[in-house]
């Protein structure tokens, strides 16, 4: 044995010199944990060869006396919610039931594990003689509690007093009918089986087998508890073993030593303390050392820097004790590898697990598929994609994920066809199929074993195969139970169970590094103690317990409440630091839910009340605040080759258009992103129409309303008569352009809803206006729509001997009439037909730089380059949703005369002579190595910017 034994080893000793024979001796410990450790140093201290002592957990020793078995809690509470709706035809579903009786099995644990009365506990009280009369069986102290209670009911309840009294009423019933529907079957839950058990005590153990029974570290025993450790002492000599120390046994208001206090004065347990000192606490030199640092990910660090410098936290001497259980993960990751060694053990909530997400990416799926028209089924992008790249996926299915992601946000895929995913793979095949309540289980549990088959970590392999586990307990119930239980509420069922669910973590061997929760140290010392999350809120815990029975009733009945929560929290809390030599406490500087940014009040105490320095750091990340500093880009040779391949000396030739024109003309910098370095904007799926995707749709529909139209269809001449028949045409072409935007093949349905049906109506509106002008204006001939480099319509500009620049552009439409060509933009925009000049539309400084009219001249420009054998008047137009609908709309754009006033533009081409310089003067500004790429000066513009976090800019 070690200098210091630890409370475990102190037992072997004490049980040695009283000769005991181990191979006849039974050990009852808390927990099991305590025993598999009990048994780990008992081999190490015999000398010969023994048979082993018989070694339960409290549990496993009562319930061993009982006829019936302990049902698991989702049985429970199945069983629960048909004795109520029973009693209780009217009541609600078994998904809204779940939650209460949840806190309904808990309060009946509680009653039979504190021996209470239930017939007197769930006694309401109608009138001030039965709140006398009915509680004369309490002390005066409990009598004057709950008389506060109920005297606020009286002489009339209110009406929600008066909803609480119904409840209240029919709960002894529900009690009674529960426990016998249970005993019907020799089931039963923890509390009703212990009171079972301490009914029948004498019948159970009058041959007790031969040799000691020895009770071990127990503190905070519920009464049953009590009631049976004494029978024993009493009956069979038990001997007793309590783990405390004198500084909080002694030390009235030590919260720690309340339990142990009360033994202690009590006539059958008080004579098994010890009569020598246990003192060390304060004998035992002792570090303590509080780092407090920003957020979890920074403890689970700070651990791992700590096992690796530190000497001697390697091995099973070193335990981390994890306040937050959601820091199991964080800290396994930053373990360092030096630590070839560790055992975790704890209760680990499912939903900290990357398990969690997976499911409910598969309960979202299921939740909201559509059925579609064509007898498929189609999912809802955002749930395809958020399950594909889910990390047990997409490690295994990269490259299928991928394409399938890229599809999806190229063509703007809302919902997705289950058979359009399963030709991707056949795996995708089992995960994007409809389910119901009898399959769902089944669905799950299908994935889950692929997944589990793929080569995952050790650990996620156990709690799939723990959660594995409850679903087909889950899928038993359902299927068994005559709880019928549809589509949406089963989901609902589902995602409560999986959020209280927890998954037992015991690890074996008992060597290296130990990883365990609060309740997991019980009975066990360590020399080195880091504790994380030692935040005031976290250890001890907020009050976060529910129940039926208020607090009043509870304290008056003695049932727990939140002030022996604390007791227990406390004895934990200086239990685990008796034996300790270093401890550092971690906490969380950040403030989070439910938990606040500062170091537990357990530690403050232990600083002021018992003489220890605690040493104190703080850690923080260092915050640099730096202005955003301009970017510029110098037209190196890199860049300058990058701009040649808009010149015509290159091979695969690109061509500049007038919106990366007007680009560079609101900002160098934003040109340079995207045209230099091609920096895209990320492609993310639209749900609905923002402006860019409406004028898209409103542009397609205009071409599919013309399409028929054309020299190459040899009928290209438009009549009123011929758009009185494509007014008709207009819905079913509006619903084709929807489609052709969002990449659906032509017979799949669009499902036009929220605001989709809003900008419908909007284009409809749109689509009709321009209809409107156009039937004033036929007859004319189509000859060109969305008319682009195909067609000719593109340009070369030299701006020096040895550079040409190559532009293009897409001109929406254009149209002939009486010898008048017409070049129109539509633009859905809140674009002006307005221009001060020529040289205005080149002017990056004019605030009311006006690009529409600016591009519609470009146009024309190409138009009269690529067809100089038209030599027609060539008519500038913009169809503009600021005036479309004004009974004053005119086509045509404004530009000052040299009157000073605004003048129609009746034929560009006395103007482009002048517009062409302009633009060659723009070209050579680009194309001039002296002139940088930089940030426009206008603020303002960077708004809506997509490059504007790199600039740190709107």
């Amino acid at each position: 044995m070690p200098d210091q034994p630890t409370f475990l080893e102190d037992i072997i000793l004490d049980l040695e010199k009283k000769k005991v024979d181990w191979k006849n001796t039974t050990l009852v410990f808390p927990n099991k944990r305590a025993g598999l450790f009990f048994r780990k140093y008992l081999a190490q201290h015999l000398k010969e060869t023994s048979l082993s002592p018989k070694v339960y957990s409290l549990e496993e020793f009562v319930l061993h006396f009982s006829d019936s078995v302990q049902a698991d809690q989702l049985s429970l509470i199945f069983d629960l919610f048909e004795v109520y709706r029973k009693i209780n035809p009217r009541a609600e579903s078994f998904d809204r039931f779940y939650y209460w009786g949840e806190m309904l099995l808990k309060d009946f644990e509680d009653i039979d594990q504190h021996l209470v009365d239930p017939r007197q506990i769930f006694r309401g009280v109608k009138d001030q003689k039965e709140l006398e009369e009915n509680f004369r069986f309490l002390d005066p102290e409990h009598i004057k509690v709950i008389q506060s209670f109920w005297s606020s009911f009286l002489p009339k309840a209110s009406d929600q007093q008066i909803q609480f009294l119904r409840l209240w009423e029919v709960l002894y019933q529900v009690y009674q009918e529960f426990r016998d529907k249970l005993k019907g079957r020799n089931e039963g839950y923890k509390g009703m089986l212990y009171r079972e058990v301490l009914s029948f005590l004498d019948l159970k153990v009058k041959v007790w087998e031969k040799g000691d029974l020895v009770f071990a570290g127990f503190n905070a025993l519920t009464k049953v508890e009590e009631e049976l450790i004494k029978y024993f002492v009493r009956e069979k000599k038990a001997r007793l073993y309590w783990d405390y120390d004198d500084y909080y046994l002694n030390g009235e208001l030590q919260e720690a030593g309340t339990y142990l206090r009360k033994y202690k004065a009590d006539l059958h347990l008080g004579k098994s303390f010890s009569e020598q000192p246990l003192d060390n606490f304060l004998k035992t030199s002792k570090e303590f050392k509080s780092i407090g640092v920003p957020l979890r990910i920074g403890q689970a660090k700070v651990t791992g820097k700590l096992l690796t410098e530190e000497e001697g936290l390697n091995d099973e001497r070193t335990v981390v004790v994890l306040a937050d259980e959601g820091m199991l993960f964080p800290v396994l990751n930053s373990v360092p590898p030096s630590v070839q060694d560790i055992n975790v053990t704890m209760g680990f909530p499912l939903k900290h697990t990357p398990l969690y997400s997976l499911l409910q990416a598969l309960l979202e799926l299921q939740q909201n598929l559509r059925p579609g028209k064509d007898g498929k089924t189609y999912f809802y992008y955002r749930h395809v994609l958020s399950l594909l790249r889910h990390p047990y996926i997409i490690e295994a299915y990269s490259e299928e994920v991928k394409a399938i992601g890229d599809k999806i946000e190229k063509y703007n895929k809302v919902y997705v066809g289950s058979d359009w995913l399963q030709e991707y793979h056949t795996f995708f095949g089992e995960i994007f199929v409809v389910v119901d309540e009898k399959t769902l289980p089944a669905y799950v549990e299908g994935i889950l074993v692929k997944i589990v088959d793929q080569d995952t970590d050790s650990l996620e392999k156990e709690y799939i195969h723990h959660f594995l586990r409850q679903l087909r307990r889950l899928s038993d119930l359902v299927i068994g139970r005559e709880v019928k239980l549809e589509m949406s509420i089963f989901l609902k069922l589902f995602r409560q169970i999986m959020q209280s669910l927890r998954l037992p973590f015991s690890g074996e061997p008992l060597r290296g590094l130990q990883i365990m929760g609060i309740l997991e140290t019980r009975n066990l010392d360590f020399e080195n103690v880091i504790i994380l999350s030692m935040n005031e809120g976290s250890w001890p815990q907020e009050n976060r317990s529910s129940s039926f029975i208020p607090y009043n009733i509870r304290k008056a009945f003695e049932l727990p409440t939140y002030d022996q929560q604390e007791s227990i929290y406390a004895y934990l809390f200086y239990r685990l630091m008796q034996r300790s030599k270093r401890v550092w406490f971690m906490y969380n500087t950040e403030e989070d839910f439910n938990l606040k940014g500062e170091i537990s009040r357990y530690v403050r105490q232990l600083e002021l009340e018992s003489g220890y320095q605690v040493e104190h750091q703080l850690l923080t990340l260092p915050v640099n605040i730096v202005p955003p500093q301009p970017i510029t880009i110098k037209k190196t040779e890199e860049v300058m080759a990058g701009l040649s391949r808009y010149t015509t000396s290159t091979e695969n030739t690109k061509r500049l258009t007038p919106s990366a024109l007007n680009i560079y003309l609101d900002c160098r910098l934003k040109f340079y992103f995207r045209y230099i370095i091609n920096l895209y904007e990320p492609e993310e799926v639209k749900e609905e129409i923002d402006p860019g995707s409406f004028g898209n749709i409103l542009h397609l529909t205009m071409e599919l309303l013309y399409g028929n139209f054309t020299e190459e269809k040899g009928h290209n001449h438009v009549t009123k008569e011929d758009i009185g028949e494509l007014r008709k045409q207009l819905p079913e072409i509006v619903a084709h352009a929807f489609r052709k935007h969002y990449g659906l093949i032509s017979d799949q349905d669009f499902k036009f809803e929220g605001r989709n049906i809003i900008a419908r109506s909007i284009i409809m509106k749109f689509a009709n206006a321009i209809l409107d002008k156009d039937t004033v204006y036929a007859p004319f001939d189509v000859i060109g729509l969305e008319a682009g480099e195909r067609e000719g319509f593109a340009l070369e500009l030299p701006v020096d001997l040895k550079t040409t620049v190559a532009l293009k552009g897409i001109i929406d439409r254009v149209d002939l009439k009486d010898g008048v060509v017409r070049v129109i933009d539509y633009k859905t925009g809140r674009d002006e037909k307005k221009a001060e000049d020529l040289a205005s539309l080149f002017d990056r400084d004019d605030k009311k730089r006006n690009k529409a009219a600016m591009q519609v001249l470009y146009y024309a420009l190409m138009f009269h380059r690529g067809y100089p054998e038209m030599d027609y008047p060539i008519m500038p137009g913009i169809f503009n949703s600021r005036e479309l609908f004004s009974d004053e709309f005119d086509v045509k754009i404004k530009m000052v005369n040299e009157k000073g006033r605004y003048s129609q533009v009746w034929d560009a081409r006395p103007l482009l002579q002048e517009f062409e310089s302009e633009l060659s003067g723009l070209l050579r500004e680009i194309f001039d190595p002296s002139v940088d790429f930089d940030q426009t000066e206008d603020v303002k513009k960077c708004r809506w910017c997509p490059y504007k976090g790199i600039c740190h800019r709107g």
